[in-house]
Protein backbone atom coordinates (compact mmCIF):
# COMPACT_ATOMS: atom_id res chain seq x y z
CA UNK A 1 0.00 0.00 0.00
CA UNK A 2 1.10 3.55 -0.68
CA UNK A 3 1.51 6.01 2.16
CA UNK A 4 -0.53 9.21 2.47
CA UNK A 5 0.91 12.55 3.62
CA UNK A 6 -0.86 14.71 6.18
CA UNK A 7 0.94 18.10 6.49
CA UNK A 8 4.34 16.43 6.32
CA UNK A 9 3.42 13.48 8.54
CA UNK A 10 3.37 10.01 6.95
CA UNK A 11 0.14 8.11 7.58
CA UNK A 12 0.12 4.37 6.76
CA UNK A 13 -2.54 3.32 4.30
CA UNK A 14 -5.10 0.67 5.27
CA UNK A 15 -3.64 -2.84 5.45
CA UNK A 16 -6.86 -4.46 4.21
CA UNK A 17 -10.08 -3.52 2.50
CA UNK A 18 -12.09 -3.22 5.69
CA UNK A 19 -12.48 0.55 5.41
CA UNK A 20 -13.64 0.25 1.84
CA UNK A 21 -16.16 -2.46 2.77
CA UNK A 22 -17.45 -0.28 5.60
CA UNK A 23 -17.95 2.59 3.15
CA UNK A 24 -19.91 0.30 0.84
CA UNK A 25 -22.09 -0.76 3.75
CA UNK A 26 -22.90 2.85 4.70
CA UNK A 27 -23.44 3.92 1.07
CA UNK A 28 -24.91 0.87 -0.65
CA UNK A 29 -25.87 2.94 -3.70
CA UNK A 30 -22.18 3.24 -4.51
CA UNK A 31 -21.73 -0.52 -4.50
CA UNK A 32 -22.32 -1.01 -8.21
CA UNK A 33 -20.31 -1.75 -11.23
CA UNK A 34 -16.81 -0.25 -11.18
CA UNK A 35 -17.40 1.90 -14.25
CA UNK A 36 -20.55 3.57 -12.92
CA UNK A 37 -18.95 4.01 -9.50
CA UNK A 38 -16.00 5.91 -11.00
CA UNK A 39 -18.33 8.13 -13.01
CA UNK A 40 -20.42 9.07 -9.98
CA UNK A 41 -17.31 9.76 -7.89
CA UNK A 42 -16.04 12.11 -10.57
CA UNK A 43 -19.39 13.92 -10.68
CA UNK A 44 -19.37 14.24 -6.88
CA UNK A 45 -15.87 15.74 -6.95
CA UNK A 46 -16.96 18.31 -9.55
CA UNK A 47 -19.92 19.35 -7.38
CA UNK A 48 -17.77 19.68 -4.24
CA UNK A 49 -15.11 21.71 -6.06
CA UNK A 50 -17.80 24.03 -7.48
CA UNK A 51 -19.24 24.64 -4.01
CA UNK A 52 -15.76 25.35 -2.61
CA UNK A 53 -14.99 27.87 -5.38
CA UNK A 54 -18.34 29.60 -4.84
CA UNK A 55 -17.68 30.01 -1.10
CA UNK A 56 -14.12 31.19 -1.76
CA UNK A 57 -15.28 33.79 -4.28
CA UNK A 58 -17.80 35.18 -1.78
CA UNK A 59 -15.03 35.57 0.80
CA UNK A 60 -12.80 37.48 -1.59
CA UNK A 61 -15.69 39.64 -2.81
CA UNK A 62 -16.56 40.66 0.73
CA UNK A 63 -12.90 41.36 1.49
CA UNK A 64 -12.37 43.43 -1.67
CA UNK A 65 -15.27 45.74 -0.79
CA UNK A 66 -12.76 48.03 0.94
CA UNK A 67 -10.52 48.45 -2.09
CA UNK A 68 -10.50 51.16 -4.74
CA UNK A 69 -7.59 49.85 -6.75
CA UNK A 70 -4.50 47.69 -6.65
CA UNK A 71 -1.42 48.16 -8.73
CA UNK A 72 -0.55 45.37 -11.11
CA UNK A 73 2.22 44.25 -8.73
CA UNK A 74 -0.32 42.67 -6.39
CA UNK A 75 -2.75 41.04 -8.84
CA UNK A 76 -1.41 37.58 -8.17
CA UNK A 77 -2.75 34.04 -8.25
CA UNK A 78 -3.85 32.85 -4.79
CA UNK A 79 -0.92 30.53 -4.14
CA UNK A 80 0.30 29.89 -0.62
CA UNK A 81 3.49 31.86 -1.26
CA UNK A 82 2.88 33.80 -4.46
CA UNK A 83 5.83 35.90 -5.62
CA UNK A 84 5.77 38.84 -7.98
CA UNK A 85 6.73 37.57 -11.41
CA UNK A 86 9.57 38.93 -13.51
CA UNK A 87 7.04 40.72 -15.75
CA UNK A 88 5.46 42.65 -12.87
CA UNK A 89 8.62 43.25 -10.86
CA UNK A 90 9.25 46.91 -10.09
CA UNK A 91 11.39 48.89 -12.48
CA UNK A 92 14.99 49.66 -11.55
CA UNK A 93 15.18 46.59 -9.32
CA UNK A 94 18.21 44.54 -10.39
CA UNK A 95 19.38 41.32 -8.84
CA UNK A 96 21.96 42.16 -6.21
CA UNK A 97 24.28 39.67 -4.54
CA UNK A 98 22.25 36.73 -5.74
CA UNK A 99 18.91 37.93 -4.38
CA UNK A 100 16.20 40.31 -5.44
CA UNK A 101 15.40 42.62 -2.55
CA UNK A 102 12.24 44.02 -4.15
CA UNK A 103 10.38 40.73 -4.38
CA UNK A 104 7.28 40.68 -2.16
CA UNK A 105 6.18 37.36 -0.66
CA UNK A 106 2.44 37.23 -0.09
CA UNK A 107 0.53 34.42 1.57
CA UNK A 108 -3.15 34.44 0.68
CA UNK A 109 -4.09 31.68 3.07
CA UNK A 110 -6.52 32.76 5.78
CA UNK A 111 -4.65 32.91 9.06
CA UNK A 112 -6.95 34.85 11.39
CA UNK A 113 -4.19 37.30 12.34
CA UNK A 114 -6.70 39.96 13.42
CA UNK A 115 -8.86 37.72 15.60
CA UNK A 116 -9.28 39.41 18.97
CA UNK A 117 -7.34 42.52 17.87
CA UNK A 118 -8.54 46.13 18.03
CA UNK A 119 -7.03 47.15 14.72
CA UNK A 120 -3.92 47.34 12.54
CA UNK A 121 -0.88 49.57 13.11
CA UNK A 122 0.88 50.34 9.83
CA UNK A 123 4.50 51.15 10.73
CA UNK A 124 5.77 53.45 8.00
CA UNK A 125 7.59 56.37 9.66
CA UNK A 126 10.83 57.00 11.53
CA UNK A 127 13.34 59.79 11.93
CA UNK A 128 14.77 60.90 8.61
CA UNK A 129 18.39 61.24 9.75
CA UNK A 130 19.56 58.03 11.36
CA UNK A 131 21.49 54.92 10.47
CA UNK A 132 20.21 51.40 10.01
CA UNK A 133 20.54 50.46 13.69
CA UNK A 134 18.35 53.34 14.85
CA UNK A 135 15.91 53.11 11.95
CA UNK A 136 15.23 49.35 11.88
CA UNK A 137 15.72 48.68 15.58
CA UNK A 138 15.12 51.68 17.86
CA UNK A 139 12.23 53.25 15.95
CA UNK A 140 10.61 50.00 14.82
CA UNK A 141 10.99 48.32 18.24
CA UNK A 142 9.23 51.24 19.93
CA UNK A 143 6.33 51.14 17.47
CA UNK A 144 6.04 47.38 17.89
CA UNK A 145 5.85 47.97 21.64
CA UNK A 146 3.03 50.43 21.04
CA UNK A 147 1.18 47.85 18.92
CA UNK A 148 1.51 45.26 21.69
CA UNK A 149 0.33 47.68 24.37
CA UNK A 150 -2.80 48.54 22.38
CA UNK A 151 -3.63 45.06 21.07
CA UNK A 152 -2.94 45.98 17.44
CA UNK A 153 -1.65 43.86 14.57
CA UNK A 154 1.65 45.42 13.39
CA UNK A 155 2.39 45.73 9.69
CA UNK A 156 5.75 47.19 8.59
CA UNK A 157 6.00 49.01 5.27
CA UNK A 158 8.42 51.92 5.66
CA UNK A 159 8.16 55.02 3.52
CA UNK A 160 11.05 55.83 1.15
CA UNK A 161 13.03 58.14 3.44
CA UNK A 162 16.67 59.08 3.65
CA UNK A 163 19.10 57.65 4.59
CA UNK A 164 18.14 53.95 4.49
CA UNK A 165 16.04 54.02 1.31
CA UNK A 166 17.65 52.83 -1.91
CA UNK A 167 15.40 53.42 -4.90
CA UNK A 168 17.12 50.86 -7.12
CA UNK A 169 16.54 48.09 -4.58
CA UNK A 170 13.53 49.06 -2.48
CA UNK A 171 11.48 50.30 -5.46
CA UNK A 172 9.97 53.64 -6.44
CA UNK A 173 6.50 52.68 -7.66
CA UNK A 174 3.20 52.44 -5.81
CA UNK A 175 2.79 48.77 -4.98
CA UNK A 176 -0.34 49.06 -2.84
CA UNK A 177 -3.15 51.59 -3.28
CA UNK A 178 -6.29 50.98 -1.25
CA UNK A 179 -8.95 52.46 0.98
CA UNK A 180 -9.60 51.03 4.41
CA UNK A 181 -11.59 51.80 7.59
CA UNK A 182 -9.51 54.24 9.64
CA UNK A 183 -11.62 55.20 12.61
CA UNK A 184 -8.75 55.03 15.09
CA UNK A 185 -5.76 57.15 16.16
CA UNK A 186 -3.36 57.59 19.06
CA UNK A 187 -4.24 59.78 22.03
CA UNK A 188 -1.68 62.31 23.26
CA UNK A 189 -0.06 62.29 26.68
CA UNK A 190 1.83 65.32 28.01
CA UNK A 191 3.64 64.85 31.31
CA UNK A 192 4.51 67.53 33.86
CA UNK A 193 7.29 68.08 36.38
CA UNK A 194 10.45 66.03 35.97
CA UNK A 195 8.57 63.79 33.51
CA UNK A 196 7.97 66.72 31.19
CA UNK A 197 9.47 66.29 27.73
CA UNK A 198 10.93 69.73 27.05
CA UNK A 199 11.06 70.43 23.35
CA UNK A 200 10.82 73.53 21.23
CA UNK A 201 10.45 76.85 23.08
CA UNK A 202 10.30 75.10 26.43
CA UNK A 203 6.95 73.44 25.77
CA UNK A 204 6.07 69.92 26.79
CA UNK A 205 5.78 67.53 23.86
CA UNK A 206 3.37 64.61 23.84
CA UNK A 207 3.92 60.90 23.33
CA UNK A 208 1.30 58.49 21.98
CA UNK A 209 -1.16 57.10 24.49
CA UNK A 210 -3.97 54.53 24.20
CA UNK A 211 -5.81 54.32 20.88
CA UNK A 212 -9.11 56.17 20.58
CA UNK A 213 -11.90 55.96 18.01
CA UNK A 214 -12.53 58.73 15.48
CA UNK A 215 -15.34 59.71 13.11
CA UNK A 216 -13.28 58.92 10.05
CA UNK A 217 -14.82 56.19 7.94
CA UNK A 218 -12.18 55.33 5.35
CA UNK A 219 -8.79 56.60 4.25
CA UNK A 220 -6.70 56.26 1.13
CA UNK A 221 -3.35 54.50 1.58
CA UNK A 222 -0.58 54.49 -1.04
CA UNK A 223 2.49 52.43 -0.24
CA UNK A 224 5.75 52.70 -2.20
CA UNK A 225 8.13 49.90 -3.14
CA UNK A 226 8.66 46.90 -0.87
CA UNK A 227 8.70 48.94 2.33
CA UNK A 228 12.48 48.49 2.97
CA UNK A 229 11.81 45.99 5.79
CA UNK A 230 11.19 43.03 3.46
CA UNK A 231 14.59 43.45 1.85
CA UNK A 232 16.21 42.36 5.11
CA UNK A 233 13.59 40.73 7.36
CA UNK A 234 10.71 38.35 6.82
CA UNK A 235 7.16 39.74 7.13
CA UNK A 236 5.71 39.82 10.64
CA UNK A 237 2.61 37.82 9.71
CA UNK A 238 1.82 35.00 7.32
CA UNK A 239 -0.27 37.29 5.13
CA UNK A 240 -0.64 41.01 4.52
CA UNK A 241 -3.32 42.13 7.02
CA UNK A 242 -5.57 43.67 4.36
CA UNK A 243 -5.67 40.29 2.59
CA UNK A 244 -6.73 38.39 5.70
CA UNK A 245 -10.55 38.08 6.01
CA UNK A 246 -10.28 38.39 9.81
CA UNK A 247 -8.95 41.96 9.33
CA UNK A 248 -11.52 43.35 6.91
CA UNK A 249 -13.54 45.19 9.59
CA UNK A 250 -10.55 46.31 11.67
CA UNK A 251 -9.46 49.98 11.51
CA UNK A 252 -5.97 50.69 10.18
CA UNK A 253 -3.82 53.71 11.04
CA UNK A 254 -0.24 54.93 11.37
CA UNK A 255 1.31 57.02 14.11
CA UNK A 256 1.86 60.66 13.24
CA UNK A 257 5.52 61.42 12.59
CA UNK A 258 5.72 63.70 15.64
CA UNK A 259 4.26 60.90 17.73
CA UNK A 260 7.32 58.86 16.76
CA UNK A 261 9.92 61.63 16.99
CA UNK A 262 10.14 63.21 19.48
CA UNK A 263 7.08 61.45 20.91
CA UNK A 264 8.20 57.83 21.31
CA UNK A 265 11.90 58.35 20.85
CA UNK A 266 12.38 61.12 23.41
CA UNK A 267 9.27 61.41 25.58
CA UNK A 268 7.68 57.99 26.18
CA UNK A 269 8.63 56.48 29.57
CA UNK A 270 8.61 52.93 28.21
CA UNK A 271 10.65 53.53 25.02
CA UNK A 272 13.98 51.79 24.41
CA UNK A 273 16.93 54.15 24.02
CA UNK A 274 20.54 53.57 22.97
CA UNK A 275 21.93 56.29 25.22
CA UNK A 276 20.45 59.16 27.29
CA UNK A 277 19.44 61.43 24.41
CA UNK A 278 19.38 65.19 24.99
CA UNK A 279 15.94 66.49 26.09
CA UNK A 280 14.88 63.15 27.57
CA UNK A 281 12.90 64.00 30.74
CA UNK A 282 14.93 63.91 33.93
CA UNK A 283 12.70 61.17 35.32
CA UNK A 284 13.72 58.86 32.48
CA UNK A 285 17.46 59.45 32.60
CA UNK A 286 19.98 57.12 34.32
CA UNK A 287 19.26 57.14 38.08
CA UNK A 288 22.24 58.44 40.03
CA UNK A 289 24.22 58.22 36.80
CA UNK A 290 24.14 54.38 36.87
CA UNK A 291 23.83 53.36 33.22
CA UNK A 292 23.79 49.58 33.55
CA UNK A 293 20.77 49.72 35.84
CA UNK A 294 19.09 52.15 33.41
CA UNK A 295 19.69 49.91 30.39
CA UNK A 296 18.45 46.68 32.00
CA UNK A 297 14.62 47.05 31.67
CA UNK A 298 14.93 48.60 28.20
CA UNK A 299 17.07 45.70 26.99
CA UNK A 300 14.53 43.23 28.35
CA UNK A 301 11.75 44.95 26.42
CA UNK A 302 13.88 45.21 23.29
CA UNK A 303 14.90 41.55 23.46
CA UNK A 304 11.26 40.52 23.87
CA UNK A 305 10.25 42.40 20.71
CA UNK A 306 13.22 41.22 18.64
CA UNK A 307 12.77 37.56 19.61
CA UNK A 308 9.13 37.68 18.46
CA UNK A 309 9.23 39.81 15.33
CA UNK A 310 12.74 39.91 13.83
CA UNK A 311 13.61 37.09 11.40
CA UNK A 312 16.42 37.70 8.95
CA UNK A 313 15.99 36.88 5.30
CA UNK A 314 17.94 33.68 4.45
CA UNK A 315 20.50 35.47 2.28
CA UNK A 316 21.39 37.74 5.21
CA UNK A 317 21.63 34.79 7.58
CA UNK A 318 24.20 33.31 5.20
CA UNK A 319 26.27 36.50 5.29
CA UNK A 320 26.20 36.52 9.10
CA UNK A 321 27.44 32.93 9.14
CA UNK A 322 30.28 33.87 6.80
CA UNK A 323 31.21 36.94 8.86
CA UNK A 324 31.26 35.22 12.26
CA UNK A 325 30.72 31.47 11.95
CA UNK A 326 28.51 30.05 14.70
CA UNK A 327 30.79 27.28 15.82
CA UNK A 328 32.15 25.93 19.10
CA UNK A 329 34.80 28.50 19.92
CA UNK A 330 35.52 31.28 22.38
CA UNK A 331 34.66 34.72 21.11
CA UNK A 332 34.74 38.39 22.13
CA UNK A 333 32.90 40.93 19.99
CA UNK A 334 33.89 44.60 19.82
CA UNK A 335 32.00 47.49 18.23
CA UNK A 336 34.51 50.29 17.61
CA UNK A 337 32.77 53.37 16.26
CA UNK A 338 35.23 56.13 15.44
CA UNK A 339 33.52 58.26 12.77
CA UNK A 340 30.51 60.32 13.84
CA UNK A 341 29.10 60.05 17.37
CA UNK A 342 26.41 62.68 17.88
CA UNK A 343 24.63 63.92 21.02
CA UNK A 344 27.82 64.49 23.00
CA UNK A 345 29.05 60.91 22.93
CA UNK A 346 32.80 60.59 23.27
CA UNK A 347 35.21 58.61 21.11
CA UNK A 348 37.50 56.50 23.30
CA UNK A 349 40.94 55.95 21.77
CA UNK A 350 41.75 52.61 20.19
CA UNK A 351 44.12 51.87 23.08
CA UNK A 352 41.13 51.48 25.40
CA UNK A 353 39.73 48.66 23.26
CA UNK A 354 43.22 47.14 22.94
CA UNK A 355 43.57 46.74 26.71
CA UNK A 356 40.29 44.81 26.98
CA UNK A 357 41.09 42.72 23.89
CA UNK A 358 44.45 41.59 25.27
CA UNK A 359 42.94 40.91 28.69
CA UNK A 360 40.32 38.72 27.02
CA UNK A 361 42.90 36.88 24.91
CA UNK A 362 44.95 36.11 28.03
CA UNK A 363 42.02 35.00 30.21
CA UNK A 364 40.34 32.93 27.49
CA UNK A 365 43.65 31.36 26.50
CA UNK A 366 43.46 32.28 22.85
CA UNK A 367 39.83 33.18 22.10
CA UNK A 368 38.86 34.89 18.85
CA UNK A 369 37.84 38.55 18.54
CA UNK A 370 35.16 39.79 16.14
CA UNK A 371 35.48 43.49 15.30
CA UNK A 372 32.78 45.68 13.77
CA UNK A 373 34.02 49.15 12.90
CA UNK A 374 33.15 52.02 10.61
CA UNK A 375 36.79 53.17 10.42
CA UNK A 376 38.82 51.37 7.79
CA UNK A 377 42.15 52.76 8.99
CA UNK A 378 42.36 50.81 12.27
CA UNK A 379 42.26 47.21 11.10
CA UNK A 380 45.91 46.95 10.03
CA UNK A 381 47.26 48.36 13.34
CA UNK A 382 44.95 46.00 15.23
CA UNK A 383 46.27 42.94 13.42
CA UNK A 384 49.87 44.03 13.91
CA UNK A 385 49.78 45.30 17.48
CA UNK A 386 47.09 43.38 19.37
CA UNK A 387 48.61 40.31 20.99
CA UNK A 388 47.29 36.99 22.18
CA UNK A 389 44.07 36.49 20.25
CA UNK A 390 43.70 33.30 18.26
CA UNK A 391 42.33 35.30 15.34
CA UNK A 392 40.93 38.75 14.53
CA UNK A 393 37.67 38.44 12.57
CA UNK A 394 35.91 41.17 10.58
CA UNK A 395 33.56 41.42 7.63
CA UNK A 396 35.63 41.31 4.47
CA UNK A 397 35.46 43.75 1.55
CA UNK A 398 32.85 46.08 3.04
CA UNK A 399 32.44 49.84 2.94
CA UNK A 400 34.20 51.74 5.72
CA UNK A 401 35.08 55.38 6.22
CA UNK A 402 38.11 57.29 7.45
CA UNK A 403 36.68 60.65 8.45
CA UNK A 404 34.17 62.02 10.93
CA UNK A 405 31.05 61.55 8.81
CA UNK A 406 28.67 58.61 9.13
CA UNK A 407 28.95 56.01 6.39
CA UNK A 408 25.31 56.47 5.37
CA UNK A 409 25.97 60.18 4.73
CA UNK A 410 29.14 59.58 2.71
CA UNK A 411 28.14 56.64 0.52
CA UNK A 412 24.66 57.77 -0.49
CA UNK A 413 24.82 55.77 -3.72
CA UNK A 414 25.48 52.53 -1.80
CA UNK A 415 22.58 52.70 0.68
CA UNK A 416 21.39 49.11 0.32
CA UNK A 417 24.92 47.81 0.72
CA UNK A 418 25.67 49.88 3.83
CA UNK A 419 22.28 48.78 5.23
CA UNK A 420 22.93 45.07 5.00
CA UNK A 421 26.59 45.29 5.99
CA UNK A 422 25.48 47.10 9.15
CA UNK A 423 22.84 44.44 9.88
CA UNK A 424 25.38 41.65 9.34
CA UNK A 425 27.67 43.30 11.90
CA UNK A 426 24.84 43.56 14.46
CA UNK A 427 24.00 39.88 14.23
CA UNK A 428 27.66 38.84 14.06
CA UNK A 429 28.40 40.88 17.21
CA UNK A 430 25.59 39.05 19.02
CA UNK A 431 27.24 35.65 18.50
CA UNK A 432 30.03 36.05 21.05
CA UNK A 433 30.06 35.42 24.79
CA UNK A 434 31.54 38.85 25.68
CA UNK A 435 31.02 42.30 24.22
CA UNK A 436 32.98 45.58 24.43
CA UNK A 437 31.30 48.64 22.93
CA UNK A 438 30.22 52.27 23.37
CA UNK A 439 26.87 54.05 23.19
CA UNK A 440 25.35 52.99 19.88
CA UNK A 441 22.08 51.74 18.41
CA UNK A 442 24.05 48.93 16.73
CA UNK A 443 25.43 47.79 20.08
CA UNK A 444 21.96 47.83 21.66
CA UNK A 445 20.58 45.86 18.72
CA UNK A 446 23.24 43.17 19.25
CA UNK A 447 22.18 42.91 22.91
CA UNK A 448 18.48 42.71 21.97
CA UNK A 449 19.40 39.81 19.68
CA UNK A 450 21.45 38.12 22.44
CA UNK A 451 20.31 39.54 25.82
CA UNK A 452 22.85 37.44 27.77
CA UNK A 453 25.43 40.00 26.62
CA UNK A 454 23.89 42.49 29.06
CA UNK A 455 25.65 40.65 31.88
CA UNK A 456 28.91 40.12 29.99
CA UNK A 457 29.52 43.46 28.31
CA UNK A 458 31.71 46.49 28.91
CA UNK A 459 30.53 49.92 27.77
CA UNK A 460 33.64 52.09 27.39
CA UNK A 461 31.44 55.22 27.38
CA UNK A 462 30.39 54.69 31.00
CA UNK A 463 31.73 57.14 33.55
CA UNK A 464 34.81 56.17 35.55
CA UNK A 465 32.78 55.12 38.59
CA UNK A 466 30.80 52.53 36.64
CA UNK A 467 33.26 51.44 33.96
CA UNK A 468 34.56 47.93 34.61
CA UNK A 469 38.34 48.02 34.89
CA UNK A 470 40.51 45.73 32.81
CA UNK A 471 41.60 43.55 35.75
CA UNK A 472 37.97 42.84 36.74
CA UNK A 473 37.10 42.04 33.15
CA UNK A 474 40.02 39.60 32.90
CA UNK A 475 38.86 37.85 36.08
CA UNK A 476 35.25 37.48 34.87
CA UNK A 477 36.37 36.04 31.54
CA UNK A 478 38.68 33.54 33.23
CA UNK A 479 35.97 32.40 35.65
CA UNK A 480 33.43 32.07 32.83
CA UNK A 481 35.59 29.75 30.74
CA UNK A 482 36.81 27.72 33.71
CA UNK A 483 33.31 26.60 34.69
Amino acid sequence: KNELTDHGRKVPAAQNDGDANLAMTIFPQLNMRKKNSSLKCAMLCVILVSIFLLVLSNIFLSTDAHFISFSSHLILPPNDEANISDETRMKNSPLLNGHNSTKLSINYEKSGICDGKKGILLIRKSDGDSGIGTKLFSYVVNQLQYADQNNLVPWIHLDPEFPCYDESVHGNETTLSFTWPSGMKESKIIEVGDKKCVWQRGGGHYYPGPVVTTNAKTKQFDLIGNGIWQSYFKPLTESIPIHDPSCRDKPLFSLHKKSIYPGLHICAPWAVRSWPFPRVPNAYRPPRGIFHEWFSPMRKRGANIVSRYYRLQPWLESLVEIANPNQERKCLSMHIRLTDKADGRKKPPLSVFKSYAEAYAEASMGGSIYIATDDGTILEPIRKEWKGAKEIITQQNIIRSSGNDAIFRVFTNETHRTNYEGLVDMYALSRCEFFVHGFSAMAEAAIYINPTLHLRSVNVDYNEKELMDVASFRKIVKEFYST
